[in-house]
């Protein structure tokens, strides 16, 4: 960086390099990056009946919209992220973001009942789906609910593109946005 467009206080606290030290420095291979192993925050699991998928809504996943529960049922909502390669899992777990947030029916408007911000907490390990691909998985908890109609809000975005074996997403992807809802009630 050229040295006039620095300010700082102690001129002498900041190393100055020679442009032959610095041609040096970049021609150097630089070691392998390896990732960080996925540490889950929850067991592996299967789906259970009291599982709502986040984006149920969406017609790819028409079998699992409008269930219906009991008030004595403790019910979790969960979303799945599966890509080809457990590089690319990782790489998306570190650019996303969800928003997902469970909204009840009153009158004609809905009521945020809960944001569920605590997600990393509730991530699966990496496993195989059936389609042989890597994926993870998070059930967040929400416990028992009143009777009602409810609704999951989802929303997906990424700090930066990223790809899936199939598809890019994040800014300048071919989705930048990833939203969905789900339709549930409760007796």
């Amino acid at each position: 960086m050229l040295g006039e467009l620095v300010i700082v206080p102690e001129r002498a606290a900041v190393p100055i390099l020679a442009t032959a030290e610095l041609t040096a420095r970049a021609a150097q291979p630089r070691a392998a990056v390896s990732f960080p192993t996925l540490v889950p925050t929850i067991p592996a699991r299967a789906v259970l009946r009291t599982d709502i998928l986040a984006y149920c809504d969406l017609p790819a996943f028409r079998a699992e919209a409008n269930k219906v529960f009991r008030s004595t049922d403790a019910l979790s909502i969960y979303w799945t992220w599966f890509a080809r390669t457990a590089e690319q899992i990782r790489d998306h777990l570190d650019a996303a973001t969800y928003e997902v947030q469970l909204e009840r029916k009153e009158g004609e408007l809905w009521q945020l009942v809960r944001k569920l911000d605590d997600y990393d907490n509730y991530r699966t390990a990496l496993t195989r789906a059936p389609n042989g691909r890597p994926e993870v998985r998070w059930f967040v908890p929400i416990g028992r609910l009143e009777p009602g109609e409810y609704r999951v809000s989802y929303r997906l975005t990424w700090s930066r593109r990223i790809e899936d074996g199939d598809k890019s997403f994040g800014p300048g992807g071919d989705e930048e946005i990833n939203t969905g809802t789900c339709l549930f009630r409760v007796r």
